[in-house]
């Protein structure tokens, strides 16, 4: 095994590599069934993230399906080759035949919904593991918007927001994102439209889960000047039953410690004055059950 580790992880030039890749595979989907399987997925696992975006360009457009189609689900049958979405989500973006890879994959992500999705063994993590590894990969790649709108409506054509509530608000904050790019006015305009338009339709119960999802793709990680620039700019908006001050409030109540940051302490204020105006009942329901909580 140690022997096949160094293969695994070896340097390979450039020019040879793509088919090094095709060979050592072959050579573990032999071995695969007279040896340690578990071993040798961890293998198959290092290989796929090790290859680039170059290499997985090169590589034979039958033998990357091939490797899809093989091991698409396998965590759900603990069998997991941990990479396998990764190299799924690079292969749409980098490879050729970008429109009819992508029939081809959500073909399969089809397949499996109609026969797993509403099995006992949750099996549904294999559909939430292949979209982390799309989100994953697209949010840090400084992609265009086309790949994540065919992404999108591919993903639309089998799943209803109601089955993939997450990935369903995650989808249209990035489109948001890659649409309006660093333009803050458009982005805050963007959110508090979604916003209003999932509480309209499920009603305002859905702010539970609909909050943290928002905080985690704009607020976790930001820094706090921009945190604040786009909460005072989602203030500016008018929207239905004043969603947009809400969600402000939810936002705020999660990232509680701006309140406490002597250095930003003018600007915060700033958001509480516009706030405390706001003559709405429940928006000053929330208000104060927030500054109640601030206070004690």
């Amino acid at each position: 095994m140690e022997s096949l580790e160094i293969l695994s992880t070896a340097q390979i030039p450039k020019q040879y590599k793509s088919n090094y890749i095709t060979h050592l595979w072959n050579l573990f989907e032999q071995l695969k069934t007279s040896s340690n399987a578990v071993g040798i997925n961890k293998l198959m696992s290092t290989v796929l993230g090790n290859i680039d975006k170059k290499c997985l360009s090169n590589l034979p457009e039958d033998f990357c399906k091939a490797i899809i189609n093989n091991y698409f689900d396998t965590c759900a049958k603990k069998e997991e080759i941990c990479n396998i979405f990764k190299f799924t989500i690079q292969f749409l973006m980098y490879h050729k035949n970008q429109n009819n890879n992508l029939n081809h994959v959500f073909q399969l992500v089809s397949d499996y919904k109609s026969q797993s999705w509403d099995s006992k063994d949750n099996e549904r993590s294999v559909v939430h593991k292949f979209f982390k590894a799309f989100f994953t990969t697209v949010f840090e790649d400084d992609r265009d918007l086309e790949f994540v709108t065919k992404f999108a409506r591919e993903w639309e054509k089998i799943f209803i927001p109601n089955e993939t509530f997450k990935e369903y608000v995650l989808l249209n904050l990035l489109r948001f994102k890659k649409d309006v790019k660093d333009n803050v006015e458009l982005y805050s305009k963007h959110i508090v439209l979604f916003a209003e338009e999932v509480s309209a339709k499920y009603g305002e119960f859905v702010f539970s889960k609909l909050v943290p999802i928002i905080y985690e793709f704009c607020i976790s990680g930001k820094k706090d000047t921009e945190v604040i620039e786009l909460l005072t700019t989602m203030l500016k908006y008018t929207s239905l039953n004043n969603i947009n001050c809400i969600l402000v409030m939810e936002l705020i109540s999660i990232k509680g410690d701006l309140f406490y940051k002597k250095r930003i302490r003018p600007v915060y204020h700033g958001i509480d004055l516009m706030l405390k105006q706001i003559t709405d009942s429940k928006v000053q329901l929330c208000y104060n059950l927030y500054s109640n909580n601030v206070c004690n």
